[in-house]
């Protein structure tokens, strides 16, 4: 295995991306001692790869190729002598490479040693690579192989996670986060406490804000009180005379101006507060009145009716209501050719007197002859009443 963040040599690995790319520590890379840069303080020296012109094997092994080095003139990796990196430890081991595969490993491999670090007695040794009958002989281990004879300590056991790397032993909470690599503590964004590495809500998370749900800004979420604001309270009817453009919410004070009896010609029945009425013109209305008014609009009850009220009269009228004068009966003679005409009189009383048309004519014959004369000596001496 390659991975892309490796290099040829094992002193070119960060174990700080471990991290961010856990598959970094199992790179493919040979090396003097070294799995990450020198040391220089503690005596370290880098180790170099050399390839001859036909025996290119850097390029073919990083690209996940097999490691051959071979040809005429071949290739290597080495370090400075008395390097402390090539110097063996208690465990008298220096660690040559490190080769991650899902096959199986075979070769061999020549090295030159320089016991005590002296350059004039060198020692060149090669060694087999995958010896088929040593191993790892648990079957309880990730690379127990049961064709080995020999265990060679290099069993390995799952830990943290199954012998993949990748699965968790132990997660509860099925997140993907082996329960022993959990991190406990407040995964809001939003809270004030917000923790990034956290990966275990454990419920401490302080959510600031305004927990009145009156308010404008109210935050269901919050559990520690912050700041409220509320909406703008007023009249909100544009119609109203104390209309506030500014108000979101009608607190009931709307005022409107108008008259408010239903009475008068301009009655609002939205009005509240009392404003100027008109009323409708009340006069006579009728045109057969003396006094009819053309701009009434509601009869008053008023309409004058001129004439004579006195049933008595010769001119009585039935219809009216005001007293224009009245005609009284007065007996007497009316006819003018009456000798006692009365020309005041309006009442005829049958008194009328007439002087004859021929005084003479004593018995109305039309003439005057011995038969007046006769009759006016029978009447003759007669007292007059």
């Amino acid at each position: 295995y390659q991975d892309p963040l490796g290099g040829v040599l094992g002193q070119t690995t960060n174990p700080f991306l471990f991290d961010l790319q856990p598959e970094l520590a199992f790179d493919s890379y040979v090396t003097i001692g070294l799995t990450e840069a020198p040391n220089a303080l503690a005596g370290e020296v880098e180790v170099t790869a050399v390839q001859s012109e036909g025996s290119n094997w850097i390029e073919p092994f990083e690209s996940g190729g097999d490691l051959v080095i071979g040809g005429d003139f071949g290739g290597a990796w080495f370090t400075l002598n008395g390097a402390t990196n090539a110097q063996a430890g208690n465990d008298l081991r220096v660690l040559l490479g490190q080769f991650t595969t899902s096959g199986s490993l075979s070769g061999q491999i020549s090295i030159q040693v320089f016991p005590e670090g002296d350059g004039e007695n060198d020692l060149v040794m090669t060694f087999p690579i995958g010896n088929s009958g040593c191993g790892c002989m648990n079957v309880s281990a990730c690379n127990y192989d049961e064709a080995v004879t020999h265990d060679d300590g290099s069993c390995e056991f799952a830990g943290v996670y199954d012998c993949d790397g990748v699965t968790c032993m132990n997660d509860v909470d099925g997140d993907g986060i082996c329960d022993e690599n959990e991190v406990a503590g407040c995964t809001n964004p939003s809270a004030l406490n917000y923790a990034a590495s956290a990966t275990d809500e454990d419920g401490t998370c302080i959510l600031l804000g305004c927990m009145d749900s009156a308010a404008d800004n109210f935050n269901p979420t919050a559990n520690v009180e912050g700041e409220c604001s509320y909406p703008i309270e007023g009249c909100t009817d544009a119609a109203a005379v104390n209309f506030d453009a500014t108000a979101v919410e009608d607190d009931g004070t709307c005022l409107f101006l108008g008259c408010m009896d239903p009475a008068a010609d301009n009655y609002d029945p939205n009005a509240n507060v009392e404003g100027f009425c008109s009323y409708p013109t009340e006069g006579c209305t009728d045109t057969n009145a003396a006094n009819f008014d053309e701009n009434a609009l509601i009869d008053n009850g008023s309409c004058l009716y001129p004439g004579c009220t006195n049933e008595t009269a010769l001119n009585y009228d039935p219809n009216a209501n005001f007293n224009s004068g009245c005609i009284l009966p007065l007996e007497g003679c009316t006819d003018p050719m009456a000798e006692n005409y009365n020309a005041l009189a309006n009442t005829n009383d049958g008194s009328c007197e007439y002087t004859p048309p021929c005084p003479g004519d004593l018995n109305g014959d039309g003439t005057i002859n011995i038969n007046d004369l006769l009759d006016f000596f029978q009447i003759y001496g007669t007292a007059c009443p």
